[in-house]
């Protein structure tokens, strides 16, 4: 019993000097004071080294006396009631024993088909499954209280006492050139460094889709305040044309902030994240946006496939020159491999609007034809139906860069029966 009780004091004062030594040089000067403090801490027992002997028995037990020690400080902090988090000393301490799990992981699993060193892995997996589900809380906690400096109460409930300036993306805007950081750095760090920890343990999956989840979460609840609804094409085509025409107002305006300022500012705070691990952002950031992308995607698309009768025109113009427009920021933000999908999706719906501008004259043409001159206006006056042309076309030349450049398109459009994308 007296010797375990040693082996034990030896392993604990061996992870005191590995914790406080930031350098090789730290760990011998405590190792030194270790040994002039008591004869059994000497040198030479405190800086044995943890590698398997030649009959293998002292490895197995020096990986089981660093999986005890391990196991009790992961356990602590697994334990706690409190945010780990709260306390900088906590929480470096918990990535410490993480990361120190991981290099032993790592480190013996060249022997792992011995079966001593296999049931010792077994549990060192164990313990991480443990590690990683507290970690995952921590993170989400840190990505919600970060959310809070846009607290529900913020929200237009219709009280006089609302006020807008609290809620960036509810205020006119002007100038798209910013940017909304809405975590603070201090919260990004603390976060880009449990991603560190996640990735290393092969925890990536889990790490993007607590991360993807709470951010998902925010846009939506910001593409909301912007007045853009959740419609389907069905909804949309059962619109009456005012309640449809304010819609379509308010889908450019959230257009042009989403793809603006929203996701630029969602790319930027998953590239700081993830930082150091592209593909995971890549993929982090398709499944924050996708939604939403979506959505306005396919009330463009409800607006082109639906009726093709000519007062529509200059709606779906505004609708086609606001997809155009924004070209050039779909191309920017979605530039990686797993958002081509939307990218493509976004060039596919703009040339639809255009095959429905033309569709909208070719009915107009069709209405003229309907409609011939059997009688003559009283009066020798216009007949009404040349009257309400020669107005549409007076209107329509004030779109005429925009009318040519529809009309000049005539090969690659696709038909509107292609497939439509559906809000996950």
């Amino acid at each position: 019993m007296a010797e375990n009780g040693e082996e034990k004091l030896l392993a604990v004062a061996r992870h005191i000097a590995k914790t406080l030594g930031h350098n090789e040089s730290m760990a011998d000067d405590i190792l030194q004071i270790f040994s002039t403090f008591d004869g059994r801490f000497s040198r030479e027992k405190l800086s044995e080294d943890q590698q398997p002997s030649d009959d293998g028995s002292g490895g197995v037990a020096a990986l089981e006396r660093a999986l005890n020690s391990l196991d009790s400080q992961i356990s602590r902090f697994v334990a706690s009631d409190q945010p780990i988090w709260s306390d900088p000393a906590d929480s470096a301490a918990f990535l410490d024993a993480i990361d120190e799990l991981v290099n032993l992981t790592r480190e013996w699993s060249h022997a792992s088909s011995e079966k001593p060193i296999s049931a010792c892995l077994s549990r060192a997996d164990d313990m991480m499954q443990q590690a990683m589900f507290r970690i995952e809380e921590e993170f989400r906690s840190l990505m919600d209280h970060g959310a809070e400096s846009f607290p529900e109460d913020d929200v237009d409930d219709g009280e006089e006492d609302y006020d807008d300036s609290q809620i960036p993306v509810a205020q006119p805007l002007t100038d798209y050139d910013l940017i909304i950081d809405a975590l603070s750095s201090a919260t990004i760090n603390d976060l880009h460094e449990i991603t560190k920890r996640m990735l290393a343990a092969g925890f990536d999956k889990s790490c993007s889709h607590v991360y993807s989840g709470s951010r998902r979460e925010f846009l939506e609840e910001s593409m909301s305040r912007l007045g853009l609804q959740k419609l389907s094409i069905e909804d949309v085509h059962k619109m009456q044309w005012q309640e449809l025409e304010d819609e379509i107002d308010r889908w450019i305006k959230a257009a042009n902030v989403a793809l603006r300022i929203l996701f630029p500012s969602e790319r930027r705070l998953c590239d700081r994240v993830f930082f150091g691990f592209s593909s995971a952002a890549d993929l982090s950031f398709m499944e924050v946006c996708r939604g939403s992308t979506i959505q306005l995607l396919n009330f463009a698309d409800a607006v082109a496939i639906g009726s093709r009768s000519p007062e529509r025109l200059f709606k779906v113009l505004d609708v086609f020159e606001t997809m155009r427009d924004l070209m050039v920021e779909f191309e920017s933000v979605f530039s990686d491999q797993f958002c081509v999908v939307l990218r493509n999706e976004a060039v596919t719906i703009w040339k639809r609007l255009g095959e429905a501008v033309r569709g909208i004259f070719m009915e107009l043409e069709n209405l003229i034809r309907r409609d011939p001159a059997k009688a003559a206006v009283p009066g020798g006056g216009l007949h009404p139906i040349t009257r309400y042309v020669m107005n549409y076309l007076r209107a329509a030349c004030r779109s005429r860069q925009t009318l040519e450049q529809v009309f000049e398109e005539s090969n690659g459009v696709p038909s509107k029966d292609s497939t439509l994308l559906t809000v996950q």
